[in-house]
């Protein structure tokens, strides 16, 4: 399994997770209901850091839509928000949570609301059970950790004294190595030193609160303020050799 996958293999089935299953809706078609039941409980599963993934397949099931309209809804989620295992392909759930949402607002009938509803409830089960809250949690300190240990090594390999965006002096406590490419959207390149800079607190709260997301929204975040872009010429060399690399 490539090295971006690895982190998603499954870990807990759904039906695995001991989360309250919703109550059926009154008058609802039971079979329906069982098929709803069954996707969540047994194909979709709780990953190492606690994100939920669901088959593919049953895509038209949990968003009790047809098959075609399901695929058409494939079609436009990223492609790093899909992982095969042992040969079946998944997708992130949240990008099905959010459609739920949508047709639930937008497009639902009352019986088709209903069981979106029920199917909402089943993700939300999964993601707020107390097994998979605890993967996150340990996911976040293991983060916490290795961001601690990239601004070391950057520091100690760029021999730094200052940070790198502003270039004012590097506060000798508190600096912060802040990723160019979103650990959430880019998880195969977290613990890449390249893949961040080392800026003081200050400056790591302007870009919390600006967002930047990846390399061209850092630069626009950069013309903004004035500050350096020195950072992106090596950085932009390191992410194509990275991704010239199996």
């Amino acid at each position: 399994m490539p090295k971006n996958e690895l982190r998603h293999r499954p870990v807990l089935k759904g039906r695995e997770l001991t989360y309250e299953r919703p109550a059926n809706p009154v008058g609802a078609d039971p079979k329906t209901l069982r098929a709803i039941r069954s996707a969540w409980d047994e194909r979709a599963y709780v990953d190492g850091i606690g994100h939920i993934w669901v088959e593919v397949d049953r895509l038209h099931v949990v968003l009790r839509t047809s098959v075609n309209r399901a695929r058409t809804f494939a079609a436009y989620v990223p492609v790093r928000d899909f992982v095969t295992v042992g040969g079946v392909r998944y997708v992130r759930a949240w990008h099905v949570f959010h459609r739920i949402d949508l047709d639930i607002n937008q497009n639902a009938t009352l019986r088709r609301s209903d069981y979106l509803e029920y199917s909402e409830k089943h993700y939300q089960g999964l993601r707020d059970d107390n097994q998979t809250k605890l993967l996150r949690a340990k996911h976040l300190e293991a983060l916490n950790g290795l961001s601690r240990k990239l601004r070391k090594e950057r520091v100690r390999r760029l021999d730094l004294s200052h940070d790198e965006l502003t270039r004012e002096p590097l506060a000798r406590h508190g600096s912060h190595f802040a990723h160019i490419l979103a650990r959430s959207l880019h998880p195969e390149f977290t613990d890449c030193v390249w893949n961040g800079l080392v800026v003081n607190p200050s400056t790591h709260e302007q870009l919390t609160v600006h967002g930047a997301m990846n390399d061209v929204e850092l630069l626009q975040f950069c013309a903004i303020h004035g500050y350096s872009t020195a950072w992106h010429p090596p950085f932009s060399e390191a992410l194509a050799e990275a991704r010239r690399s199996p």
